[in-house]
């Protein structure tokens, strides 16, 4: 696109909106940000992204991804507090009740709190020439380009008030609103079919709570956790962030909630099993009261499978699909669809929406089957589970004993699970012939100590299982 292109207008202020104007600074004399709130200038929370006061990690390929947008950017966030770790050395990982080996890789991430990325992302866009906030304004709907099949700017008002309308012209329109996004509906109102969208019901709810930091506790860098399956309906995030806090989410599916009084959130913690969580939640001070949230489904909505679309649009992050929130994709594929959109810029204008759309439509392979697999109406009781299910559930099984014997296994899948790599390595003949070779029996005892992360049993101590009653109730 060439660079005397004038306007060009994000809708949202928050991460995918923020590296989506990043981008676009290469390419626009001038980019216009509009978000609903007035947008803090310090590491606060809003309450436009309740999301941000729970558990967030920033994978490998998104941290990269920031770094190339932003040198020096990673230094500054440590600088800020943020703790640098390695997942496959400083993480202890237990997938079905296989505790992986630790070895030193490539890999790289930052142990932090969602608000302080954010902010320091924020500070460094605004500070770019061309950049200008609208905070506190509301979008109303697209604007048509006259005399051409596309989108020419949008309709805006203050926050709170019916009037007065201002029209924002611009040659590009970037929706990041988020998973609320009203794109579909004013795609409707100009002539044109919305995106069909595919929705994954979760069922999930999550509750977090920040405890201080001692010397009397984990080492810093670790992690540990695990992802509630429909076998074992908890499961837990706990890392390090700045200020000398720790992070304990506590997550719970198909009806089994984390409590949020004290006691009740601690015997939650406790019934996990795992020996640092037991530490934090019942020998750590407590910074606050646990808060909670649902999230109820999951969605994608198709842009890149439209027959008609109007040039000069494009969508980004949860906009266009947000995934399984226990997953921690979200920051990671909106850096990586701004690195989209970044080259569809940089080889011109024409049929610019089209092509981003198909590209970003990749980023998202990993995090949309691993929302898939974890659809709850796959496993309620009564349902007949489909064969497609049972293969992943022995293909996860067969990867998690590989992962006990094979560092190199293990950092095949931490290469997937950090959006590194596609989910081809994994079937790569090297790996696979790893992966064949761990399944013969060994006379080594198995190991069942440790933390695990992302896993269905923490410590080789089984977590809750869900009873096959549906009105059968488990105590914490």
């Amino acid at each position: 696109m060439s660079a005397t292109s004038a306007r060009a207008v994000v809708i949202g202020g928050s991460m995918a909106g923020l590296l989506a104007a990043r981008v676009l600074t290469e390419t626009h004399e001038q980019v216009v940000i509009i978000d609903r709130d007035v947008l803090p200038v310090t590491a606060t929370h809003r309450c436009a992204v309740p999301q941000a006061r729970h558990s967030h990690w920033l994978l490998a390929s998104g941290l990269s991804t920031l770094e190339s947008f932003f040198p020096g950017l990673s230094a500054e966030l440590t600088a800020a507090g943020a703790t640098p770790a390695d997942p496959h050395h400083d993480g202890s990982w237990v997938f079905d009740g296989y505790q992986a080996k630790r070895a030193r890789s490539d890999l790289a991430w930052l142990m932090m709190s969602r608000t302080l990325v954010e902010s320091r992302v924020r500070g460094r866009v605004t500070a770019l020439p061309g950049v200008r906030l609208l905070p506190g304004h509301e979008v109303l709907g697209l604007l048509g380009a006259a005399g051409k099949s596309a989108v020419g700017g949008v309709r805006v008002v203050r926050r709170g008030r019916s009037r007065p309308v201002l029209d924002v012209r611009a040659d590009l329109v970037v929706d990041a609103s988020g998973r609320g996004s009203r794109v579909p509906l004013w795609l409707r109102e100009l002539g044109y079919p919305p995106p069909r969208e595919n929705r994954v019901r979760l069922t999930i709810a999550y509750a977090t709570r920040h405890y201080r930091r001692d010397r009397h506790h984990p080492p810093g860098t670790l992690t540990t956790g695990a992802y509630a399956t429909p076998v074992r309906t908890r499961g837990a995030a706990l890392s390090v962030q700045e200020n000398d806090r720790w992070v304990l989410t506590l997550v719970g599916i198909l009806g089994d909630e984390p409590p949020l009084d004290a006691d009740g959130f601690t015997a939650f913690g406790v019934s996990l099993g795992d020996p640092a969580i037991r530490q934090i939640v019942t020998g750590a001070e407590p910074l606050d009261v646990p808060l909670r949230a649902r999230f109820p489904e999951c969605s994608r909505r198709r842009y890149e499978r439209l027959r008609r679309l109007p040039e000069g649009l494009v969508v980004i992050g949860d906009a266009m699909c947000s995934s399984n929130p226990a997953l921690a994709h979200g920051m990671s594929v909106a850096a990586m669809q701004a690195q989209v959109l970044r080259d569809s810029l940089l080889k011109g204008p024409d049929r610019l929406s089209r092509r981003y759309f198909r590209k970003a439509a990749r980023v998202l392979t990993v995090p949309w089957i691993a929302t898939l697999m974890s659809d709850v109406r796959c496993h309620e009781a009564g349902r007949r589970r489909p064969p497609v299910l049972w293969l992943t559930d022995l293909g996860r099984t067969v990867l998690s004993r590989a992962m006990e014997r094979d560092t190199v296994v293990t950092e095949a899948c931490l290469r997937v699970a950090h959006l590194v790599t596609g989910p081809w390595l994994l079937f790569s003949p090297s790996v696979v012939l790893r992966v064949l070779l761990a399944q013969v029996p060994s006379r080594r005892p198995r190991s069942r100590s440790g933390h695990a992360t992302g896993a269905s049993e923490l410590g080789g101590v089984p977590l809750p299982r869900r009873s096959r009653s549906p009105a059968a109730k488990e105590a914490p």
